[in-house]
C-alpha cells in the first residue's frame, strides 16, 4: 500500500512525474535530513487526488486550512469551530463554505495560493531525507480548497524558482541539442518572459546555444528553461540521444509493522516501468 524511499535516490521531481503520469491519489509524506534552513527541516505533507496537489500541511491534524481562514478573519470563529469535526466534512471544506456564501472565488485562491504553490515551490530545494507516497490514504475534505495544481504546472513552478541547479547539472540538453514543440496549441501553462520567447524561438532546427545567442541569455539560462519546458511535455528533443536507465532506485518498499512488504504490486510496477523509461 505503500511507497517508501531516500530522495538521494528517487528525487521529488521523479515522484511527482510518476504522480502525474498515473493520475495518482494518495498521501506523499516527506522527511527532511536536518538542515541550516529550518524551513527545509521540517516534515511536509502534500495530498494528491487524479494527479492533481490539492493540499499541503506540515502537520496531520486537520486544523491547517481553518487556521489559515481564521488568522484572516474571514469568518467567524463560532462557525469555525462547528467546521472543526472532519468527520462532518463530505465536500472540501473551501467549496463548501463557498456553495455556503461565506467565502468567494477570490478568496479560495488566495487560500489555495498561501497552502499548495507558495510551498510547492519550496519543496524543489530539498534533496535529501525520505519519502512515503501512501495511494490508500483517505483524502482530508476538511484540508482542501475545492482547487488543484497539476502536477506538471507545480513542477514548472518549482523548477523556475530552483537556485541550486546541481541535482540537475547532468540531464541539461547540451549547447547543440535542438527542440520541437510538441503542441501546436498555446501552452496550457502560463509561461514566463523567458520562457515564451523559448517557446517562439523553439522550430525544430534552432539549437539551445543559438536560441541563447538571439536572446542574449546565458546558455545555461536557456538549457535550464528548455528542460523545465521538456520535463512538462511542453518541448522534445530531436537529437539522437539514448534514455537513461535506472536501476536500484527504490531501496525500500513499504514495509508493515511486522517488516514484511505490503507495497501494492500494480503501483510498485508502474514506478519501476516509469523508472526504466524516464528521461529526467
Amino acid at each position: 500500500m505503500e511507497i517508501t524511499g531516500q530522495l538521494l535516490e528517487f528525487s521529488l521531481l521523479n515522484i511527482f512525474q510518476f504522480i502525474e503520469q498515473f493520475h495518482q491519489t494518495g498521501l506523499l509524506s516527506l522527511q527532511p535530513e536536518p538542515s541550516d534552513d529550518s524551513q527545509l527541516g521540517k516534515s511536509c505533507y502534500l495530498w494528491f487526488q487524479a494527479g492533481g496537489i490539492v493540499a499541503i500541511v506540515e502537520q496531520l491534524d486537520n486544523k491547517h486550512l481553518l487556521s489559515m481562514i481564521d488568522k484572516r478573519g474571514w469568518i467567524a470563529p463560532e462557525l469555525l469551530n462547528t467546521l472543526s469535526e472532519p468527520n462532518g466534512i463530505e465536500h472540501p471544506l473551501g467549496a463548501k463554505l463557498k456553495t455556503d456564501g461565506k467565502l468567494n472565488a477570490e478568496q479560495l485562491q488566495v487560500l489555495f495560493h498561501a497552502q499548495v504553490i507558495q510551498p510547492v515551490c519550496a519543496l524543489f530545494k530539498l534533496s535529501r531525507g525520505h519519502f512515503t507516497f501512501n495511494s490508500q490514504a483517505i483524502l482530508p475534505k476538511i484540508e482542501m480548497t475545492g482547487l488543484s495544481l497539476p502536477v506538471a504546472e507545480a513542477i514548472l513552478l518549482g523548477l523556475r524558482v530552483l537556485r541550486d541547479w546541481k541535482p540537475f547539472a547532468a540531464k541539461l540538453p547540451v549547447p547543440s541539442e535542438i527542440f520541437n514543440k510538441n503542441i501546436v496549441a498555446k501552452p496550457r501553462f502560463q509561461l514566463d518572459a523567458h520562457e515564451r520567447q523559448v517557446w517562439e524561438l523553439v522550430n525544430g532546427k534552432t539549437s539551445i546555444e543559438a536560441i541563447a545567442k538571439q536572446m542574449q541569455q546565458p546558455i545555461e539560462t536557456i538549457q535550464q528553461i528548455a528542460f523545465r519546458m521538456k520535463v512538462v511535455g511542453l518541448l522534445s528533443s530531436i537529437s539522437l540521444v539514448q534514455r537513461e536507465t535506472t536501476e536500484d532506485i527504490i531501496t525500500e518498499i513499504g514495509a508493515g509493522a511486522n517488516g514484511a512488504a505490503v507495497a501494492n504490486p500494480s503501483l510498485v510496477k508502474n514506478l519501476v516501468n516509469l523508472l526504466n523509461t524516464k528521461i529526467v
